[in-house]
């Protein structure tokens, strides 16, 4: 749901025929990699190192090469050389940052972004990136202060507009994302990232005909987009359409086959269309991926209504684990005690969870179910 965007040095528009310099090759390398020739790109760059072992600029544009490939590892390597190289060039800092950043080692990243504006205090996308960083830390005031002075260095900006709205919209300041996510698509509108994170402010704000539109528009200007079809899908989802969800988490899952979310959503609608086996296989293919207290908890639901209480158990008992303060998972858990006769455990988890939610202490007023 969002992106950064970073920067190729050394680029330029014309190119000798027959490269036979260092820089021949760089701007040979540069020529293919604005025509997406990313492989004959590597070929030009590492010409152009062979020739000159010592060129920063061509191991920075090489590592930038590998980084859009998702060579994440090469493209370390690259960028490291060129700033032992060239220890002053805040691009390169910022572009080895990005790389941090896609490996989840996040502190490594800021660590980076910080260098690069000590080098240029005035590199909004240093910022930009810093404060998406600071996004996926859960640091969203410090985020918004970077995505700030993005702006006010680069009020033109679409995607720090976007990546600020991805920050408001994580602290539920739904108003202010919306105006974020209108502000990049006025000025990029073409920009199919940012119709799909504001479908997904109209979907918080059940707005379902609005966000459905924006993740079509979503769609239609990136067709592999593999986050835009599972969040279609989860709108009719919400709307009780269990088969056009299906649909469209299915087209998800095609294009992404190791997207958590989706096989998460996929699990719960075939939890709600009462296909038990199908929604296990699923969210077990998700706590494979990676274990979440969503993907337990339905699962703890699905194994509860194949009456296998004790797996069921230890579903919501790890849901618990991952996070204490949710009710429903007590409640649920409560509610398998029970059938195996576990009444203390079974009261112990109802009166947590009505600590938690006073709302669930209704439903001692009627027969238990699982919610």
């Amino acid at each position: 749901m969002k992106i950064v965007y970073l920067m190729l040095v050394g680029l330029l528009l014309t190119f000798p025929v027959y490269a036979k310099t260092a820089e021949d090759w760089l701007k040979t390398g540069n020529e293919f990699y604005q025509q997406g020739n990313y492989q004959n790109a590597i070929e030009a760059y590492t010409k152009a190192i062979e020739l000159n072992p010592d060129y920063a600029t061509a191991y920075n544009n090489r590592g930038f090469v590998f980084l859009l490939l998702g060579q994440y590892n090469k493209a370390l390597q690259d960028f490291n050389k060129s700033i032992e190289l060239n220890p002053n060039d805040a691009i390169t800092y910022n572009n080895r940052g990005f790389v941090f950043f896609k490996l989840g080692r996040y502190t490594k990243a800021i660590q980076d972004f910080n260098k690069a504006i000590e080098l240029d205090p005035n590199d909004a996308t240093a910022y930009s990136n810093r404060g998406l960083t600071y996004v996926e830390m859960g640091l969203y005031k410090e985020a918004i202060q970077d995505l700030n002075k993005a702006i006010e260095l680069d009020p033109n900006d679409a995607i720090t507009y976007n990546n600020r709205g991805l920050a408001y919209y994580c602290l539920r300041q739904y108003a202010e994302a919306l105006q974020d996510f209108n502000k990049s698509i006025e000025l990029k509108p073409n920009y199919a990232i940012a119709y799909n994170n504001r479908g997904g402010v109209y979907l918080k704000l059940g707005q379902y005909n609005e966000a459905l539109q924006d993740f079509n528009k979503s769609i239609e200007l990136k067709p592999n987009y593999a986050i835009a079809y599972n969040n279609k899908g989860f709108v009719y989802a919400e709307m009780g359409q269990y088969t056009k969800a299906l649909q469209y988490l299915n087209k998800s899952i095609e294009l992404d086959p190791k997207y958590i979310l989706a096989y998460n959503n996929r699990g719960a609608v075939y939890y709600y269309l009462g296909q038990y086996e199908k929604a296990i296989q699923d969210l077990n293919k998700s706590i494979e991926l990676s274990p979440s207290v969503y993907a337990y908890f339905y699962r703890g639901n699905s194994y509860y209504n194949l009456h296998q209480y004790n797996k069921s158990i230890q579903d919501y008992t790890e849901a618990i684990k991952l996070d204490p303060s949710f009710a429903f998972a007590y409640f649920n858990r409560a509610i398998a005690y029970r059938q195996i006769g576990e009444y203390k455990k079974a009261v112990n988890d109802l009166n947590k969870a009505i600590e938690l939610d006073q709302n669930l202490g209704y439903n001692r007023m009627v027969p238990w179910k699982i919610i």
